[in-house]
């Protein structure tokens, strides 16, 4: 059974590792994929030429160079594109098949941002060249530093978080040869008392235990790599094997160096061997320093297990919320200086394109006035924002809207300290009376989601805000103020075909650096997110089960080290409470202690009383099964011994 239990902990940990290896590809590939020789980001939003002649000046730069040169965009689909600047690439492939391998020529006239990240395919030394390239064109190019292999792994581990979930089965596979060691005792002193050496007895079962790990762990491996190659091609198993490599050797070699050990502390003395002591007591004292871990880590997890539950009900209202602003986008800049007089043209041409799409109710508007909360008192925060943004994040409908809402009163000090900031973000010829233009409003509904920062993927949940509605933002509020919002995302457009009809209505089509999808950022933050909830979830799951293993390598090695002694009880009728009384008054005092001592971490950390009862519920649960496990052994004991078995 033992061995069944070595060979099933190692399986489970080669599929974590497999799932850990093939995120750290999708690390690899984060900005740009593995193919690429070199890569950079260029931050174009201080550049002072549009699109239509930056373009082809990193074409002729590409050219020059004898390179390829491509910036990662995404498609509708949520595909990867490769759109290059002169000669296409000679692959745009990557590991997860669900981005694609599309190449595209860079369009100027399109949505697509020159701000982003960079593919290099050829001589890294070309970078020089395209960073003298965008010193004369007024912007900034970084080059990017590729990680090494280790380095990915680390990423990956701590990504997924899958750290605490192979520590747990390192920890499940101790107790495995905790139990594996107390199988083998007898035979083991039987070899030391027919001459055989002791060295080659712990070589033995150190081999033994080695090879149920091993052959799960190579056929799961080789399994792992298959897979990769059928998915995503023969040139990503390299890659692949080396970060799978990174984490089953140093897995199997920690099995080897506890299984040596573990033999070698559980070793029989002569003095225990002339005695005739039961072999099997050496090994009661691992296991209770081992159930002792197991049963801190798990009761200790559970406060950051409900955490984590409540965690992913509020990530569920986030990615609801997100997925109400699928096909929405935002502008962050068209590439002018602030206080020119291109960058005034271009406020006016835009407050002209918002308006043009608040007439079709196609443009939302949420922009916080952070600066000004010091100048709010009873309010969470201050928010501009119009009904059609409202309407929108909250799935509700004129009507319900309005239920949802509740005024607040012209002379509120909220409203007076904020008087100033109110005027100054009106145009200039509505200026003196900003509460004419700005209905005030608060949400009494619960939390109100802001997607502050939206083309950032932040989403905020803000409880009693300040509502500055204003009902017309392209005519009422000044062009500044309208690209001061733009680039925190906080005019977004239901979708891209809005956004195109507006920016070509007021001549500025082509002329935006970076356009973004609102959801994209949000809901990719949301997955991570999840990801590490299910990891913390694993890991709780993994570290109940590897407690309740050392309750039972516990339970079972105390029995059958003490059984000359509880044999006679037995046969005594003397009952089981009685003769196991000290030993379940350590086994109730230990839980009890640790119970005690999770509910007060849980109670501190704001787990509340789902993670004070899951604490308590679990500590309850493993003295009923401690106990029920001494039952079980000593009962299973008395009748071996009635019928002479052994």
């Amino acid at each position: 059974m033992t061995t069944w239990a070595l060979r099933a902990i190692a399986a489970l940990y080669v599929v974590i590792a497999a799932l850990t290896a093939s995120v750290r590809l999708d690390v690899a590939e984060r900005a740009v994929p593995m193919s690429a020789d070199a890569a950079f980001t260029l931050d174009a939003g201080s550049a002072s030429q549009p699109k239509a002649e930056l373009a082809p000046g990193l074409a002729r730069t590409a050219a020059e160079a004898g390179v390829a040169i491509a910036v990662i965009g995404r498609g509708d689909g949520g595909e990867r594109i490769a759109y290059y600047f002169g000669a296409p690439p000679p692959t745009a492939k990557w590991y997860s098949p669900e981005f694609g391998a599309t190449a595209r020529p860079f369009d100027p006239a399109s949505t697509t941002p020159m701000t982003g990240s960079y593919a290099v395919w050829g001589d890294p030394a070309s970078l020089a060249a395209v960073d003298a390239w965008a010193a004369a064109a007024g912007i900034r190019a970084t080059p990017m530093q590729f990680p090494t292999p280790l380095e990915l792994t680390l990423s990956s581990l701590a990504k997924t978080s899958s750290v605490v979930p192979l520590l747990a089965l390192l920890l499940a596979m101790t107790v495995a040869l905790l139990a594996e060691s107390a199988r083998q005792a007898r035979a083991n002193t039987q070899k030391l008392l027919s001459g055989v050496r002791p060295g080659r007895i712990a070589a033995e079962n150190a081999l033994l235990a080695l090879g149920a790990v091993l052959v799960p762990g190579f056929v799961g491996a080789a399994m792992a790599v298959g897979i990769v190659a059928l998915r995503s091609g023969v040139e990503y198993i390299g890659p692949y094997a080396i970060g799978l490599a990174h984490l089953i050797v140093p897995f199997a070699a920690l099995v080897l160096i506890i299984a040596v050990a573990i033999t070698l502390f559980t070793w029989p003395s002569v003095v225990s061997i002339a005695e005739r002591r039961n072999p099997v007591r050496h090994v009661t004292g691992a296991a209770e320093v081992v159930k002792v871990l197991a049963l801190a880590a798990a009761i200790a997890l559970v406060p950051i297990a409900t955490n984590g539950l409540a965690a992913a009900i509020a990530a569920r209202d986030e990615g609801t919320v997100w997925h109400r602003f699928a096909d929405a986008v935002t502008v962050n800049n068209f590439g002018t200086t602030p206080g020119t007089p291109e960058d005034d043209a271009a406020g006016v041409a835009f407050a002209g394109a918002v308006a043009a799409a608040d007439a079709g109710g196609r443009v939302q508007l949420a922009y916080e006035l952070d600066a000004y909360r010091e100048a709010i008192t009873g309010f969470s925060g201050a928010f501009v924002v119009n009904r059609h943004y409202l309407e929108t994040a909250t799935a509700s409908t004129p009507g319900e809207l309005d239920a949802r809402l509740a005024s607040v009163p012209a002379g509120h000090p909220a409203l007076v300290g904020l008087a100033p900031a109110l005027d100054l973000a009106l145009a200039p010829a509505l200026r003196g009376d900003p509460g004419a233009r700005f209905t005030a409003m608060t949400w009494r509904d619960g939390a109100l989601p802001i997607a502050s920062n939206a083309y950032l993927g932040a989403m905020r949940f803000v409880e009693a805000p300040l509502l500055l509605v204003v009902d017309d933002p392209g005519g009422a509020l000044s062009p500044s103020f309208l690209l001061a919002a733009t680039t925190r995302g906080g005019v977004i457009f239901d979708d891209e075909t809005a956004m195109r009809e507006a920016l070509a209505g007021a001549g500025l089509e082509g002329r935006a650096l970076s356009v973004d999808a609102v959801a994209d950022q949000g809901l990719l933050d949301l997955q991570h997110r999840q990801q590490l909830l299910a990891s913390r979830v694993i890991a709780f799951v993994l570290l109940v089960l590897a407690a309740v293993q050392c309750l039972w390598v516990s339970a079972s090695a105390y029995v059958r080290s003490h059984a000359e002694r509880f044999l006679p009880f037995a046969l005594s009728g003397v009952p089981f409470a009685r003769t196991f009384r000290g030993r379940l008054t350590w086994e109730l005092s230990l839980i009890g202690v640790l119970t005690i001592a999770a509910t007060i971490v849980a109670a501190t950390t704001g787990a509340g009383p789902i993670g004070i009862g899951a604490a308590a519920a679990l500590g309850f649960g493993s003295a009923a099964l401690s106990v029920r496990m001494h039952l079980l052994d000593y009962r299973r004991l008395v009748a071996n011994a009635i019928e002479r078995r052994t």
